[in-house]
């Protein structure tokens, strides 16, 4: 969705390369938004997007969160740049060999894979401890600032609560990367205490907790 100089709505299709056939009743849903709200149209986007009830609503837009297995090497194989670098992944074969992430025994079947209609956009992983269930997102760098990644995130959330409905949820990212932290905050997530120091496998940091009930 972008504004233009009159603050009218327009739908970009090649911006977001992603088709929505839009039914005369959304228009209408479209068009009081516009009248009644000033929101930033990111947010805009991401609000129309999560108002779909996945499971019932009958849309042409579909997010899908299916099992990762036949997926893993593509994943295994996407790279970041810049600053984002270290989140790169090792090859699948080390992956495999090590027995790693997604490939670990007794993780695989935390790991989901993120889709809009057939196209892979990222993984999830869900992952239940004693008290709480630690959740977590990758989005393809190809795919980032799309807007996709908060709304993964309130996916994932939302199927971590209907397998786990009595354990809360949180995450940790680095304090550094604003992106992720704001994309978590428009998620319902929020930062829980003071910055914390741990090493990861991609090395020592300083990390955020971010919870939701």
């Amino acid at each position: 969705f972008l504004i233009n100089k009159k603050e009218k709505l327009k739908l970009s299709l090649k911006n977001h390369r992603v088709e929505i056939r839009i039914s005369e009743e959304e228009k209408k849903l479209i068009e009081k938004i516009k009248l009644e709200t000033k929101k930033n149209t990111a947010d805009l986007f991401r609000e129309f997007l999560n108002s779909y009830d996945i499971e019932n609503h009958n849309k042409n837009l579909k997010i899908l969160l299916e099992e990762l297995e036949e997926e893993k090497e593509k994943i295994a194989a996407r790279k970041y740049s810049g600053n984002y670098a270290m989140y790169n992944l090792p090859q699948a074969q080390e992956m495999k060999e090590k027995q790693l992430g997604f490939y670990a025994p007794n993780k695989r079947n935390n790991y989901y894979g993120l889709h809009i209609e057939e196209t892979l956009v990222g993984f999830a992983n869900i992952c239940p401890e004693e008290n709480e269930v630690f959740i977590g997102i990758g989005i393809d760098p190809k795919h980032c600032n799309k807007g996709y990644g908060s709304i993964f995130m309130t996916k994932i959330y939302e199927l971590s609560k209907k397998l786990y409905p009595d354990k809360p949820c949180y995450l940790e990212v680095r304090s550094w990367n604003k992106r992720a932290i704001n994309c978590y905050k428009k998620a319902g997530f929020i930062i829980a205490g003071e910055p914390f120091e741990q090493v990861t496998r991609i090395g020592k940091g300083s990390f955020y907790r971010m919870i939701k009930d």
